[in-house]
């Protein structure tokens, strides 16, 4: 409403913290400081429009990286690992053939899957192979 005041979201304060949460988040519990003072929490956990997901085949040469960094905070966490930045490795060069926005991989995409695995553990097993097919979801 007007004049709530947004505080916390997933547990965050301040603007960066915040919007990160917001920005690349499945799922937003947010608290709002309202008009008469009190600090309440959304009604609802907020879900975005449903994520879109996309697949990737990457192949990377022996001591060759990804190039994928996490959001660090999520990845230690829980596991869940969201992409932070894509610099240099077999990333970056599969976003340079991509030739719609659609299909590169961006700050905020989620990691669903590698290799048909979603355990955590596993995918981690499977990030060490030369050649990985990923699943994301950009919210």
């Amino acid at each position: 409403r007007v004049g709530d005041v947004l505080r916390v979201v997933n547990g965050k304060k301040g603007f960066r913290a915040m919007s990160t949460q917001w920005d690349t988040s499945l799922e937003v519990l947010a608290y709002f400081k309202k008009n008469d003072g009190a600090v309440q929490p959304t009604e609802d956990l907020w879900r975005p429009p449903v994520a879109r997901q996309f697949e990737v085949f990457l192949e990377r040469r022996q001591a060759e990286k990804w190039g994928l960094f996490w959001v660090t905070e999520r990845s230690q966490a829980n596991g869940e690992r969201v992409v932070d930045a894509v610099i240099g490795g077999a990333a970056q060069r599969w976003n340079t053939t991509q030739s719609s926005g659609l299909t590169m991989i961006r700050k905020g995409d989620h990691l669903v899957s590698v290799n048909g695995h979603t355990q955590v553990g596993k995918m981690k097993k499977e990030l060490a192979r030369l050649q990985v097919l990923l699943v994301f979801a950009r919210p």
